[in-house]
């Protein structure tokens, strides 16, 4: 993960017109320390969304996130972030979204079954581990 953390800040760094502007949405749910390090290795020093208001204004958002996906969801519902989110990926401004923050793109997730994701994508993220080549 810190290879990929590492090339993904870079390109991203590399083809930004301010790479100083950058929102990072750290709302808990997991450890963002290498991604903090590949960005100031990059001469980033983000911002970071403390409201909702932050997610509206960010030019360029990270969303990282490492747990599961029924309580982030639950997390990003309790801070108000759901509709702010889906508005600022509907606007067409760049968005890297690593692991849960990937996973939270979707409509839902067989982890947490009835819990709603932000549906930019259609489907539902499934346990690898249950796949059978039939499902490929």
């Amino acid at each position: 993960l810190k290879i990929v953390i590492e090339v993904l800040s870079q390109d991203l760094c590399c083809q930004m017109e301010n790479p100083q502007d950058v929102t990072v949405l750290d709302y808990g749910a997991g450890n963002i320390r290498s991604l903090l390090n590949a960005l100031k290795k990059h001469g980033v020093e983000p911002r970071f969304v403390r409201s909702a208001a932050d997610i509206s204004e960010a030019s360029k958002l990270i969303f990282p996130g490492v747990g599961a996906f029924g309580q982030s969801m639950g997390a990003l519902q309790k801070l108000g972030y759901v509709e702010p989110l889906r508005a600022y990926l509907k606007s067409n401004r760049p968005f890297l979204g690593i692991c849960l923050g990937l996973q939270t793109l979707f409509e839902g997730s067989e982890e947490s079954p009835g819990v709603e994701g932000l549906g930019v994508f259609s489907g539902v993220v499934r346990d690898l581990n249950k796949i059978t080549d039939g499902d490929l």
